[in-house]
């Protein structure tokens, strides 16, 4: 579940995801897809607007509105014991928003992510580092991230992700015994947007459980219980 809102436009997105996972070579292959609601909400306000005017260009919404659209996603991912790499793409169905009395018309514009990464033993089994490199491209421009994670007892991390003229970011996380993970991370810009922010925080909450599904009882005949 997500929210963002600049200015006067709020997008809001609901998702699910499943996923499962197949042995496949020397490893396993994921496949995973998300679906979900998708809402995009408009609230113009023109208070003292004296340079540009609502009905001087039509693309800018003067009534506003709340819109709502089907969005999904999905993924496919392939990790042995040192080794993964993933493709996946997000807005999959680029469902549009058209706002009843507006001439603009908005869309979710669909992207692709490709990752890859290794695991590297250290001397002591207790560490091991992480490397890894994700791209990702909506076809009209593309960003680059270069990532590192030192890992202690497959339960405690630390690391640094650097994106391409972009941004700078540290991040931490512990494993729980429970299952539940929990992470924080923090982004610095290093673009010249670093006038208007002191960078983004963000928190992780994660927890994985096993699923069974019990046999339904057989019912067998034989001559030996008659």
């Amino acid at each position: 579940m997500t929210n963002d809102n600049l200015a006067f436009n709020n997008d809001f997105l609901f998702s699910v995801s499943y996923a499962f996972r197949i042995d496949a070579g020397l490893g396993s292959l994921g496949i995973g897809v998300n679906a979900g609601l998708a809402n995009q909400s408009l609230t113009p306000s023109w208070n003292g607007a004296d340079i540009i005017t609502p009905e001087s260009d039509n693309a800018i919404p003067k009534n506003g509105g709340s819109v709502f659209g089907f969005d999904m996603g999905l993924g496919v991912h392939y990790s042995t014991d040192n080794l993964f790499v993933g493709i996946s793409t997000t807005h999959l169905n680029q469902t549009s928003f058209d706002f009843p009395e507006e001439y603009a018309e908005t869309k979710l514009i669909r992207h692709y992510y490709l990752l890859a990464g290794y695991n590297i033993q250290l001397t002591n089994p207790m560490f091991e580092i992480q490397p890894s490199l994700m791209v990702q491209t909506d076809a009209r421009s593309n960003h680059i991230y270069v990532n590192t994670n030192l890992r202690y007892n497959k339960r405690f991390w630390g690391g640094v992700s650097y994106s391409v003229g972009g941004a700078l970011s540290a991040l931490v996380g512990v494993e729980l015994i429970n299952g539940i993970m929990i992470g924080y991370s923090y982004d610095f810009e290093l673009s010249p947007l670093l006038k208007y922010n002191s960078g983004s925080h963000e928190d992780t909450v994660r927890y994985c459980f096993d699923l069974s599904v019990d046999k339904s009882p057989q019912k067998y005949k034989s001559i030996r219980f008659l």
